[in-house]
């Protein structure tokens, strides 16, 4: 990864400051209409706004600030793309598409059991195209 510079930096500063208190809202509304309470929690937008005020701001203000913020976010964003892909993926394939798989088999829906001759290859012969001009419209 490239050393980030002051742009970099800003951009990031700008997108925290900005979308930290969206999210905040975000999460409050979610918490208002599926939650239990009838009453609105104001407390998570005030936690994820004053934290995206306090990072964004001081990004924006003080360069090696911001660059220590860009560093950790960017190990956060690293973080999360570890635990997507060797956490969650494994559950959605065993816990999904394993069960699916087996339920297909035991149906008799598998096509791969379904094989009518036993050559050595699947591959089809075809005749070659009468005219070269086929090979640059191919549908």
């Amino acid at each position: 990864m490239n050393a980030p510079n002051q742009n970099n930096v800003r951009a990031l500063a700008l997108k925290i400051l900005i979308g930290l208190p969206l999210a905040g809202l975000l999460w409050t509304m979610i918490f208002r209409f599926l939650g239990s309470s009838e009453t609105w929690n104001w407390n998570i937008m005030i936690v994820f706004s004053s934290i995206g005020v306090v990072l964004g701001v001081g990004s924006l203000s003080s360069f090696p600030f911001g660059l220590s913020v860009y560093r950790l976010w960017n190990k956060l964003i690293a973080l999360i793309d570890l635990l997507i892909v060797w956490l969650c993926l494994p559950l959605f394939y065993y816990i999904f598409l394993t069960p699916y798989s087996l339920l297909i088999r035991i149906v008799g829906k598998s096509k791969f059991t379904l094989r009518t001759h036993y050559a050595s290859s699947y591959w089809k012969d075809f005749d070659k195209p009468k005219n070269s001009r086929r090979y640059l419209q191919q549908f």
